[in-house]
């Protein structure tokens, strides 16, 4: 029985397909942070149920497997060795259905072992293809030139230029705060095309170089090959080396093992799928790089319309699978692997276009390369000053820089061609600043470090009169979606009369950007090791010390992270219990909590804290950013956002009023806040991922005191509040004084008249991401807020209102200098606190 190639190639891909996702898994499990949100928190439901179904669907992968070297286990000469290949698998499919590997993954260097593993059977597979590729026809040739790469070359360049560029303009038209001129828009053409050849101009040369080296060996061809199939190896490193994995905050050893390990994976792999297709259709082997590309050689005596229709499939499959991935994407990883492998599918689909038979002169070649490399350097030199930034401020942020936000393909090609080294790039105190945060951020678990007893007072005594305690942590929530901060706002009327009852922070912010270390910071009421997670945790817990030494009957939502943030208790009463984290819905807790609230027999205080997930990024990409068609807010807002805020409003107004119905409310403290905010499309970005802009960093704060509460303490609404000071105020309202003070702890936000003006504050304050080594710190009153992306290297600044809007600044080298020494003095500190060395 012969198999069809097609159906051979879409089954390797397959296969492939199953082995990638399967060791990405085990590296993620392997990251702490990923296997924090991922793995523990379920943060991707499909791959959830990869997951649970994994054993089964190795048979599926496996069987495909087979199915693509079957008739030929009899008749080839590694037959034996492939027949060894499909046994192995067999008794691994066995082992996997004893005990499940992807279910059973811990957080240390066994998750990244199995990662290695999963690569395994790839290129097993492949080396046998290639050793025993016996069929293959080299065809006789004197010279191997192959004049089909310099025109596919700089065709791909145009194609992706242009493609991408027009994406981005209409990506540009809808976003409100990014306005071009036309002097403008020519501007960044001329760039994005200008670095696009200048990369394809090199990935020219380098394909040369492999030609000119095998002209003088006895078997040109099959060294054309092989230098192609390295020529991939290569360029997949570079790109998965210093574009993938970085974003992933996997740097060092694993980087390095992993970068080589996939990208040669899949280079050797598809390259012995490709002499398989080729051998099977009996044609003579005729290019090296032709034979890597044989998966496209039917473009090669296509139609026109043919070719027409592959170069638009593959240009409409770019800007979809792109502007869905926008919506739920992390810096741009999952657009960045899209724009490359669209861009390998372009070069392939223009290499069979042109005509084999077509030379070019090299002086042609090497003189548009030299002149693409002018062009490129000319562009950086002269932008300051022929152009200024989008949104009119001039000298703020290049303006590439924020055209970038929006053509991923240039981001990706800017951040290839200006790769920094770490320290090099904007350096203000040290060289090593970026190595700095870097060995500060995302401590492994293998690193024990032991608990620091945190007592916010030094000695608890009971209060006599103790108010109930909600407090709502709304993830993802932003101030201005809320009318006490946005007077645009016509969709949160509940939330409107609670601020009018309460106090409203004006200058709030929480101490990270991410779930990951934010909600614990609350719970701790300070400063965090960058570490997920410092474990046993309870000795760090102050709200909970707080909570258990008042006698509180608690009711807690514990998500993942307060599973184990939060001790064991019998005063505990679980919310949302045998619900998954990501489907905590406001009005289904709150609706439970009422009713036992409305059953409980108890006398003690009440004490309550949730954190529903309805406006989380996943979630609402999951439902498909769904909106009720009878609900329209302003145009300013994101309507599948702004409906979800609608329906908390409402359910959060219905228990307020039972609240006063039972008389509650004038004995109750309620804490309405959030854990960070969210992009909405500014800077062509969704979600928060690991950044620390204003849209990130600031969050709604408002407290309600019952009456008699009110009287007895003061506040500063126009100070900096954090969400880690929530837990001080706790311990203040409910008397436990004095508040210890140091850089670690967050401060009460309410004091008496005779301890003082609560807005006393630091000059400075850090802010870091949940989830690599980005950090912030916080100047001016909350007006003026520095960061440092120890990802990509760069710096960027950011002027903050009163009125809640905030401007790009340029990064001065006092700033620089200033904001870097703030941070590193302050992440030592956080070192010291926690001993760590």
């Amino acid at each position: 029985m012969r198999v069809p190639a097609g159906v051979i190639f879409v089954a390797r891909l397959l296969f492939l397909g199953f082995l990638i996702l399967s060791a990405g898994y085990c590296l993620l499990a392997y990251i702490p942070f990923t296997y924090q949100q991922i793995h523990v928190g379920g943060l991707l439901s499909w791959l959830n149920t990869f997951v649970r179904f994994h054993p089964l669907i190795y048979w599926l992968a496996l069987a495909l497997a087979a199915l693509t070297v079957y008739p030929e286990l009899r008749e080839r000469p590694v037959r034996k060795a492939i027949w060894a290949f499909v046994a192995t698998g067999v008794v691994c499919g066995i082992g996997l259905a004893i005990h499940p590997v992807l279910a059973n993954l811990r957080n240390d260097a066994s998750s990244a072992v199995w990662a290695v593993v999963w690569l395994v059977p790839a290129i097993w597979l492949g080396i046998l293809e290639l050793v025993g590729g016996g069929e293959l026809r080299w065809a006789e040739a004197e010279s191997i030139q192959d004049v089909r790469i310099f025109p596919a070359c700089w065709q791909t360049a145009l194609f992706v230029a242009l493609t991408y560029f027009g994406s981005a303009l209409l990506r540009i038209r809808s976003a409100q705060s990014v306005q071009l001129s036309l002097v403008q828009v020519a501007w960044v053409l001329v760039a994005t095309v200008a670095s696009q050849l200048l990369l394809w101009m090199m990935v020219f040369c380098l394909l040369e170089l492999i030609q000119i080296a095998a002209g003088g060996a006895e078997q040109k061809l099959r060294a054309a090959f092989a230098g192609s199939v390295l020529a991939a190896w290569f360029l997949g490193w570079v790109v998965i080396r210093f574009v993938i994995f970085p974003t992933l905050s996997l740097t060092g050893f694993w980087n390095w093992v992993f970068s080589i390990g996939v990208s040669g994976t899949v280079a050797i792999y598809f390259a012995a799928t490709s002499a398989r297709l080729l051998g099977l259709n009996g044609d003579r082997v005729e290019s090296g790089l032709g034979l890597l590309l044989q998966p496209f050689k039917f473009l090669e005596k296509a139609a026109w319309w043919l070719r027409a229709v592959a170069l638009i499939a593959v240009a409409g499959a770019g800007w979809y699978l792109s502007r869905k991935a926008s919506l739920l994407d992390w810096d741009f990883l999952i657009q960045k692997t899209l724009v490359s492998i669209i861009a390998v599918v372009v070069f392939a689909i223009f290499y069979f276009i042109n005509q084999k038979g077509k030379s070019s002169r090299p002086a042609v070649a090497y003189g548009l390369a030299t002149l693409v490399l002018l062009t490129y350097l000319a562009v950086g030199a002269l932008e300051p000053k022929v152009t200024h930034a989008a949104d009119g401020t001039a000298g703020a942020t290049r303006l590439l820089d924020q055209y970038a936000d929006y053509d991923v393909s240039f981001r990706l090609v800017d951040d290839l061609l200006t790769q920094p080294k770490v320290g090099t790039r904007h350096s203000g105190v040290h060289e090593n600043f970026y190595a700095f945060l870097a060995e500060n951020t995302h401590i492994p678990r293998s690193r024990q470090v032991a608990p620091v007893d945190v007592n916010l007072v030094k000695l608890l005594i009971p209060a006599e009169r103790k108010p109930n305690i909600f407090v709502f942590v709304i993830d993802s929530l932003r101030r201005d979606y809320v009318s006490a901060y946005n007077p645009a706002v016509d969709f949160t009327p509940a939330l409107g009369s609670f601020a009018s009852e309460s106090v409203v922070f004006n200058n709030a912010f929480t101490r990270y950007g991410g779930t990951g270390l934010s909600e614990p910071s609350i719970w701790m009421g300070g400063l965090m090791l960058h570490k997920q997670y410092i474990t046993p945790f309870a000795p760090m817990n102050a709200l909970q010390k707080l909570m258990d030494g008042e006698q509180y009957q608690q009711y807690v939502s514990k998500d993942t992270i307060l599973q184990t943030v939060v001790g064991p208790s019998n005063a505990i009463t679980e919310l949302d219990a045998h619900i998954g984290t990501m489907n905590y819905e406001f009005c289904a807790t709150l609706t439970e909590l009422t009713g036992k609230l409305a059953a409980r027999m108890d006398v003690r205080p009440v004490f309550a804290y949730t954190q529903p997930q309805n406006i989380h990024v996943s979630v609402i990409d999951h439902e498909g950013r769904s909106a009720p068609t009878t609900e329209n807010a302003p145009a300013s807002f994101d309507r599948a956002y702004a409906s979800r805020v609608r329906r908390m409003d409402g359910c959060f107004g219905n228990f307020v009023k039972y609240l006063k119905q039972t008389g509650m409310y004038d004995n109750s403290i309620v804490v309405l806040t959030s854990d960070h905010g969210d992009f909405l499309g500014e800077r062509g970005q969704w979600g928060h991922a690991y950044s620390l802009a204003p849209e990130v960093t600031r969050v709604p704060l408002i407290v309600h005191l019952p009456e008699w509460m009110q009287k007895q303490v003061v506040s500063d609404t126009n100070s900096v509040a954090f969400t880690t000071d929530i837990t001080p105020s706790l311990y203040y309202l409910l008397g436990q004084r004095p508040i210890v003070r140091n850089g670690i702890y967050g401060r009460p936000l309410f004091t008496s008249n005779a301890d003082g003006h609560s807005g006393e504050g630091h000059d400075s304050y850090l802010l870091a991401s949940s989830y690599a080594p980005v950090y912030g710190l916080l100047m001016s009153n909350g007006h003026l807020l520095y960061v440092a992306d120890g990802v990509n290297y760069t710096d960027s600044a950011y002027e903050i209102g009163s009125d809640g809007t905030n401007a790009q600044i340029t990064v001065t080298p006092e700033l620089r200098k200033r904001g870097q020494r703030g941070i590193s003095d302050q992440v030592n500190e956080v070192a010291h606190f926690y001993h760590l060395r």
